[in-house]
């Protein structure tokens, strides 16, 4: 889902207050700002963009990314707020091993191979950074994900603003959660076959792997059973041990965000996710609001805020109360907007 690296063009440059060698960047069509090296680019050139999250290969064009670990984080340099990184068009052209010619540069409207908006994240061997798994034990990983449902992602409405201007069907409602900061699970039953994941990996059954000690908890298997169809059911495992457990729990616990039935290929629709849960006694992750859609929302500001625990809280996430298809991103129509202040994580 997420596209770590895409061909993108520089919206406008601006100068940051006591800084020589910098200036504050913006692209087109995103809420992004980041920080380049002065002359680098000009307004209008293509530049080569990573997002928030990216984890660079060990290349030539990537050295000065080594002491940061090759992963691209929200900093702050002389005060300004820097999300994601750009590079120029030529580690393109490095990879591929087409020689450059100067005149293909100094024209922004040329090269066709790198139209605004090409992903470039494979070409270039960018992966996106994974959140550790909550236990010491990879001996336990059973095998990759089955992949008969979608990986837990959303897109960032911060990259693809467009999403928000995407018309809702008449009548039809929104519902904001909140984004809790943990890691991926998901169970699922299909003709029989019962496995329990993380975003990547499936995990052996064994007492102490907090995802089937969850299971257990819950009687997750007997709740698909029961249902008599091929369902998974996916949700956010967090609590101590797991991404510094910023919700402040006593002990680890699953909040589901979603159900998703695998015969239809389609996830449930709201009221049906809020009656399963109900039915089946499952924490969901909070619910903020349910309700019309107003264009005058600032979703930036409403990303903002804290847990119960007072630490910044990750963000939120935006859907249609029944499934509507996005012509932008060509599947359900869902995004998530990620609080610019939990994005900086060092300042914790």
């Amino acid at each position: 889902m997420s596209r770590e690296a895409t061909i993108q063009r520089i919206k406008s440059l601006e100068p940051i207050p006591n800084a020589d060698a910098i200036e504050l960047a913006t692209l087109e069509g995103m809420l992004w700002t980041f920080v380049v090296k002065k002359g680098d680019f000009q307004a209008g050139d293509r530049c080569v963009y990573f997002q928030i999250d990216s984890l660079l290969p060990k290349k030539e064009w990537s050295e000065f990314m080594e002491d940061f670990g090759y992963r691209v984080k929200s900093r702050r340099f002389r005060g300004a707020l820097s999300q994601g990184l750009a590079l120029p068009l030529s580690i393109v052209y490095q990879e591929t091993g087409v020689e450059l010619d100067p005149d293909w540069l100094s024209d922004p409207d040329w090269l066709p191979d790198f139209l605004v908006g090409r992903d470039v994240t494979e070409l270039l061997s960018v992966k996106h950074f994974e959140k550790p798994i909550p236990f010491d034990r990879k001996d336990q990983m059973e095998e990759v994900n089955p992949g008969y449902f979608p990986k837990t992602d959303e897109d960032m409405i911060q990259s693809l603003p467009v999403l928000w201007e995407e018309e809702i069907k008449d009548g039809q409602e929104v519902y904001i959660t909140t984004k809790y900061d943990g890691t991926s699970m998901t169970v699922s039953l299909k003709d029989g076959k019962f496995s329990v994941c993380g975003r990547q990996w499936a995990f052996i059954e064994r007492v102490g792997n907090p995802y089937w000690d969850l299971v257990s908890s819950y009687g997750l298997r007997e709740v698909l059973a029961s249902e008599g169809k091929n369902l998974a059911i996916q949700g956010e495992l967090c609590g101590p041990g797991i991404q510094k457990n910023k919700m402040g729990l006593e002990a680890k616990d699953v909040f589901v965000f979603d159900i998703y039935d695998i015969d239809k290929d389609e996830y449930f629709n709201y009221y049906q996710l809020t009656d399963f849960c109900s039915r089946h006694r499952l924490k969901m992750v909070p619910i903020e609001f349910v309700g019309p859609k107003d264009p005058s929302w600032d979703l930036l500001e409403m990303a903002k805020g804290n847990y119960k625990s007072g630490r910044r809280k990750e963000g939120i996430v935006v859907r249609p109360t029944e499934y509507q298809f996005s012509r932008t991103i060509g599947r359900r129509l869902s995004f998530k907007v990620l609080n610019n202040k939990f994005l900086l994580k060092d300042e914790d």
